[in-house]
């Protein structure tokens, strides 16, 4: 089955979101991701067949590396964007759920640099994701620990991205 770009970042998220839950948990995720899309269901639960058979090999291994060369695209694309007081300098990292970056500060009250953290666009729309990506946030900001990262700021972008 031939799938567009947006639709195989969509397969390739869920894929990622479903195979960090329990087995047992999978399917119900996929009922409601997924919703009608019978195609997609059946996509994404052939990809997790596929890595638990062959227990995170090849069939992992290609989706990761296809997909991570579009998440590091969209992320280069992001250089040089302000977001409140932080100017994207560079991307840190990518991820099947979001993309990490270097920022500074753009407002001149003071410099400093910092890890500024963004859930991947093409998530946008998608509840449950939206809503851990959220907790994931709380949750750091309630950590306090000399050797875990502080959270210095929250939230989400005037076109609606967290």
């Amino acid at each position: 089955m031939n799938i567009d770009a947006a639709r195989f970042r969509r397969a390739e998220v869920l894929f990622h979101a479903a195979r960090a839950l329990p087995a047992e948990r999978r399917e119900a995720f996929m009922r409601v991701e997924c919703g009608d899309d019978t195609d997609l269901h059946v996509q994404v639960a052939a990809l997790l067949a596929a890595a638990d058979a062959e227990n995170a090999g090849p069939a992992t291994n290609l989706l990761e590396r296809a997909g991570s060369e579009s998440i590091a695209r969209d992320a280069e694309a992001q250089n040089g964007r302000i977001i409140g007081t932080w100017r994207l300098l560079r991307p840190l990292g990518a991820g099947g759920m979001g993309s990490v970056f270097l920022v500074e500060r753009s407002d001149g009250v003071f410099r400093t640099q910092a890890a500024l953290k963004m859930l991947n666009p093409w998530l946008r729309g998608s509840t449950s994701l939206e809503r851990r990506f959220a907790l994931e946030r709380q949750i750091l900001s309630d950590l306090k620990h000399p050797s875990i990262a502080a959270l210095l700021d929250g939230g989400v972008t005037d076109d609606g991205l967290s």
